[in-house]
């Protein structure tokens, strides 16, 4: 487990590779009132704590967390892991507040190292009412493999990460607009 910055200041997000918070449904968590992490939430040092993409997010009162108070919600972290607290696969509500820079870095993380080496980008261009827009560049525009990296890298990690999203669209001027929807297909 390591702890990561984010686009936004007041929100560092906690990579977790334990199975309780991967395989978890992403969304908001209310954490027991007893628990260190709950304790932080009652006095005011955490506004609110959702899981997304296997990582905990945290996000503080203050836009720039002094590193003791990190210290604190860190171990916090570590406590509700060893004890497999119940709060974390139980989600209370959606992930609040999904911005584009969120969803990009789910998309990077997903998929930039497949993009980078063959020289193009995604970019999330829009998000409205649960239609993500991906816009490529560089050597993706138009190339026939974009559209299954998408499928096989990026739709999983945004349905994982953002389940308010229903459907992924690819703006492409060199090719038709592709639409994917991010859910298992069913057996």
């Amino acid at each position: 487990m390591h702890v990561e910055r984010t686009a936004d200041q007041a929100v560092l997000r906690w990579v977790c590779h334990d199975h309780a918070v991967a395989a978890s449904p992403g969304g908001r968590r209310r954490p027991d009132p007893g628990s260190p992490m709950g304790a932080l939430v009652d006095a005011g040092s955490l506004a609110e704590v959702w899981v997304s993409a296997g990582a905990l997010h945290a996000r503080f009162v203050e836009e720039r967390p002094a590193s003791a108070v990190v210290r604190v919600v860190h171990e916090a972290v570590v406590d509700a892991l060893a004890t497999n607290a119940a709060w974390l696969t139980e989600a209370t509500g959606p992930v609040p507040g999904i911005g584009l820079a969120t969803v990009q870095e789910t998309v990077d993380r997903a998929a930039a190292a497949v993009f980078d080496a063959h020289g193009g980008r995604l970019e999330v261009v829009h998000l409205d009412d649960g239609v993500l827009r991906l816009r490529p560049h560089g050597s993706c525009r138009g190339c026939r493999l974009t559209a299954g990296t998408i499928d096989s890298l990026v739709a999983p990690a945004v349905r994982r990460a953002h389940p308010d999203i229903h459907r992924i669209q690819l703006e492409d001027a060199s090719s038709r607009q592709r639409s994917w929807l991010p859910r298992p297909r069913r057996r």
